[in-house]
């Protein structure tokens, strides 16, 4: 929803569902603004992963290279509340990426890494990724 030209809010649910082993599938309720390339949201998840409760800062932005190219950031802080069977710790990931457009698909390459696991654990993984996206 339109707060003025530039700026908009929204909020929702989403679900993360997991066929293997449904215990495993959490809720996040969010709320957030979003300017043309840059948006914050605040989620927060009752049962992160089947297990405590937890919020997660989502700052996302993107830059233009050029007409056809731009650089996608995210950074993430997620932060545990309480209710997990072991000591859970304040985390966080980042994402760099160059997205274009081609027809009908977006294409994306990046780089991504977090610097802390939500238990400790958990590796810090440190990845290359790539994605393409039909626009339907």
């Amino acid at each position: 929803m339109r707060i003025t030209p530039a700026l908009s809010w929204d909020a929702g649910v989403t679900r993360n569902g997991y066929t293997r082993d449904g215990a495993w599938s959490f809720h996040e309720f969010y709320a957030g603004l979003a300017l043309r390339r840059a948006s914050a949201r605040l989620f927060y998840a009752p049962s992160y992963y089947g297990e405590g409760r937890s919020l997660y800062l989502d700052l996302s932005g993107a830059l233009p290279l050029g007409d056809q190219l731009r650089l996608a950031v995210h950074a993430g802080l997620w932060h545990p509340m309480g209710g997990y069977d072991e000591p859970a710790r304040n985390g966080g990931d980042v994402r760099v990426a160059l997205v274009t457009d081609v027809g009908d698909f977006t294409l994306q390459a990046g780089w991504q890494a977090r610097w802390r696991t939500y238990l400790t654990e958990f590796p810090k993984p440190r990845a290359f990724s790539a994605s393409a996206s039909l626009h339907f």
